[in-house]
């Protein structure tokens, strides 16, 4: 499974998107998911795969619960920065799950301390794009047998 095709899955949107190309590997995919806005289910889909409940992920993307039940009783789509938000937890489990090669085993690293980040919990750092890459690069060095 290609690292487009792990994100669509985790974030439950497979049966919603139609690529201009009719390929799921289209290029531009992940920027037209976040600016047409991601549906809210996504946002449960995202705290199914990581144990979060509806209010910690509700949080991570910067609305009320009461909102996000709000959107998907009116199947209403997210704006961009929340897609947004749920497409940076969405790669960064398709990165880790392409690293590990085993789900449960991305999840446990993405929830515990690493010393490679100073001994912050990768999930953490996923709140800016600077910790996006941060948790990335120690994926890909982790990936590419390279230590620090």
């Amino acid at each position: 499974m290609s690292h487009l095709e792990t994100v669509v899955k985790i974030l439950g949107v497979e049966d919603t998107l139609e690529p201009p190309s009719g390929s799921t590997e289209h290029p531009h995919l992940l920027t037209l998911m976040v600016r047409s806005g991601l549906p809210p289910s996504a946002a449960d889909r995202i705290a199914e795969y990581y144990g979060f409940s509806r209010k910690q992920v509700s949080e991570l993307i910067g609305v009320s619960v009461r909102t996000l039940e709000r959107h998907q009783k009116d199947k209403k789509p997210l704006n961009l920065v929340q897609s947004d938000r749920l497409l940076r937890y969405a790669h960064v489990a398709a990165h880790a799950e392409e690293v590990f090669e085993d789900e449960q085993t991305a999840r446990n690293w993405l929830k515990r301390p690493n010393h490679a980040l100073g001994g912050e919990i990768p999930l953490s750092l996923l709140d800016t794009e600077a910790g996006l890459q941060q948790v990335d690069e120690v994926l890909t060095r982790i990936e590419y047998s390279v230590y620090s």
